[in-house]
Formats: C-alpha cells, structure tokens, sequence
C-alpha cells in the first residue's frame, strides 16, 4: 500500500495547498475527508478532551444533530477538495 504525506509549516499555506492540488486526484473524495476528519480529531483530541468529557449530549437539539451530520457527511464535494 502506497501512502502520501504531506509535512512541512515552512511552506505556508500556498504551497501546501499546491501539493495537496496534485495530490488530491488522486484519490477518493470520501476517504480524503475520513482521514482530514481523523487526523484533525487526533491532533485537537488532547486539547479539548476535557470539553468533550463535560457536554451534556442530552440538551442537543434535533437541529442541532442534523446541522453537525450535514457538516461532517455532506459539506464537501468534489470541488472543494480539487
């Protein structure tokens, strides 16, 4: 299996940008966002566990559900990722 990483804060949002443009064809567009949710949820996890730890799920509303799965399941096409 062929993996692609992409590491560097020296080059600045434009050339990360640049590389992820010619990578990005590359590759489905539901498993490009699976592994940007992953690794964003990886690295924010020790920051804001103590956050998740103290919500009260019970109080989200039904609108409230539905805005966060329209956000994580269908807030990106095809275009937005090329």
């Amino acid at each position: 299996m062929k993996i692609d990483v992409l590491l560097g804060l020296q080059w600045g949002d434009e050339g990360k940008g640049k590389i992820v443009d010619v990578l990005a064809p590359r590759y489905n567009v539901v498993t490009f966002m699976k592994w940007m949710f992953t690794f964003s949820m990886i690295a924010a996890l020790p920051f804001g566990a103590s956050d998740i730890v103290s919500t009260n799920y019970a109080q989200f509303t039904p609108r409230l559900m539905l805005d966060i799965g329209f956000l994580v399941i269908f807030a990106t096409d095809r275009k937005s990722v090329v």
